[in-house]
């Protein structure tokens, strides 16, 4: 029980904080050398995610639906996203769960978010464009790379072209709606070997979400306050960390 509800803490903060969920998955399943096969758990926990980012956005994504054309662009995002992650998953998944792999694309996650300091822009939703989605498109895509963090390369994607900070956190989690679905649906067939309890499954579940929604709140005042940046210091002590002292 203590073991998933660990793994359920790391998917709560990790999936939404910039720091990269499946890195940290794959970092503490090895250092614990838990051999067990938890593809199916983690999973099940997308479903948590989801419902985290449903909730906490429920009146962004009401409204974005409301306008065709962003949430054309949107689906026109995520289906570049879907071909990079796909030709990735392909070629690449069996490096995957490698440290040095990891640290690597951590280190450059890291470099990323400290681009968030020379960042500023005063774009908002309904100014997004067709070269947007392209640009956001490809860049979710890299974000199957373990280490490398959909929300932080996104919202920092979005920081770029000039969008407001809440607009930018706002619109990456609204776009995350698409892929974490997609990866769920993707990976749904795997389902079918999650032999655990209904107790363990829905506490779980419930640890999952509320580390979510909370992780949400931190993400977003990081931004309006201007901390985003030491998530990147994170990211690089940690990657540094892990070259040095973990096999």
């Amino acid at each position: 029980m203590l073991t998933f509800i660990y793994f359920s803490l790391i998917q709560g903060l990790s999936e939404f904080l910039p720091i990269s969920s499946s890195g940290h998955l794959f970092i503490f399943k090895n250092i614990f050398s838990f051999q067990e096969d938890l593809l199916s758990f983690f999973v099940f926990l997308h479903i948590a995610t989801l419902a985290a980012v449903l909730v906490f956005f429920y009146k962004d994504i009401f409204a974005a639906l409301k306008n065709k054309k962003i949430v054309a662009y949107l689906i026109v995002a995520t289906a570049i996203t879907a071909l990079l992650g796909l030709i990735i998953d392909k070629t690449l998944s069996h490096y995957f769960s490698s440290n040095h792999f990891i640290f690597i694309f951590l280190f450059i996650n890291g470099l990323i978010l400290l681009t968030a300091r020379n960042l500023k822009g005063n774009r908002e939703l309904s100014e997004l464009s067709i070269k947007d989605a392209l640009f956001l498109g490809v860049l979710q895509g890299f974000s199957f790379f373990p280490g490398v963090s959909r929300s932080g390369i996104t919202i920092i994607g979005l920081l770029a072209r000039r969008f407001k900070p809440k607009t930018a956190f706002s619109l990456s989690f609204i776009m995350s709606v698409f892929p974490i679905a997609g990866t769920f649906l993707f990976k749904v067939s795997s389902l079918t070997t999650l032999k655990l309890s209904p107790l363990i499954l829905i506490v779980s579940f419930l640890v999952t979400f509320v580390v979510g929604i909370f992780s949400l709140f931190l993400v977003k005042r990081a931004l309006i306050m201007k901390k985003f940046i030491y998530f990147g210091y994170y990211c690089i002590i940690l990657s540094v960390g892990g070259f040095l002292f973990i096999n």
